[in-house]
């Protein structure tokens, strides 16, 4: 990533170099401001250079962070959907408390977890977002300004729209959280409403205190992954999902208009 920034620069110094050349051979320029200019845009350049290289370290810290407990909530779905889809414990209840103790287990630890990094990056997403938002108006403005698009206006626009298609990306990849969590606990009360039924009304021989406890505990347990806001939130603002982020991509579009309406249109 680094490699590309740098020469993206490379290509952007150039093509700020190339006109002020132009301009001393024409003589319109002298040397002296000639190189003034090239030092001035060479170690401006240097500075956006670190500090996007800084940015691009930062942000890639935080996609590995999103993909492992991604990876990890998916794991532990498919591994309960797998088990449920082909009854590894239906004739067994030592083996299904095994399971379940271990299934608790591992997502309690990873909804502590996730609760934690919420409560640190949640101020990020909302600070992404304000970015997102300013950098897609202030694009719309500029682009609906230009007379004629040529490669400096065009490489602006791009960059006002990075902001918004790198805070899109990351909400695709955050808004996966609360569908894992809506999945496992789908498959756990269809599982847990197919057991009781046979269980506890087929066969009497299953009314056990054991297994009644360990009913009640898996009801309870259902109730509480289906209500848990499993996932990352934008600040105090909203949580995000997958409705939400459809949401937030069709109100940008009307944000654009309103904008453009009232400033460009005059």
């Amino acid at each position: 990533m680094n490699f590309f920034i740098f020469i993206a620069l490379i290509i952007f110094y150039l093509l700020t170099i190339y006109p002020v050349l132009l301009f001393y051979r024409n003589d319109e320029l002298s040397l002296l401001v000639l190189i003034i200019f090239i030092l001035i845009i060479t170690n401006s350049l240097y500075r956006i250079e670190y500090m996007v290289g800084q940015l691009f370290v930062a942000m890639k810290y935080l996609l590995f962070i999103i993909e492992f407990f991604k990876l990890q909530l998916k794991r532990m779905v498919t591994n309960l959907q797998l088990t449920i889809k082909f009854g590894k414990f239906s004739q067994s209840h030592i083996n299904m408390r095994m399971f379940w103790t271990r299934f608790l287990k591992e997502y309690v630890q990873l909804y502590y977890e996730m609760a934690i990094l919420n409560q640190t990056i949640s101020g990020i997403y909302f600070d992404i977002e304000a970015i997102s938002k300013s950098a897609i108006i202030c694009g719309s403005l500029f682009y609906s300004k230009q007379i004629q698009m040529n490669v400096y206006n065009t490489i602006i626009v791009i960059f006002f729209l990075s902001p918004f298609i790198y805070a899109n990306g990351l909400y695709t990849r955050v808004a996966q959280f609360p569908l894992f969590n809506q999945i496992a606990s789908r498959l756990t009360i269809q599982w847990l409403a197919r057991l009781q039924y046979q269980k506890f009304y087929k066969h009497s021989i299953y009314r056990s205190r054991s297994l009644i406890h360990d009913a009640i505990k898996l009801n309870l347990f259902t109730q509480t992954m289906s209500d848990n806001r499993f996932g990352i939130s934008c600040g105090q603002v909203f949580f995000i999902t997958k409705f939400k982020f459809v949401e937030l991509f069709l109100m940008n579009f009307v944000l654009i208009l309103m904008f453009y309406k009232k400033f460009c249109l005059l």
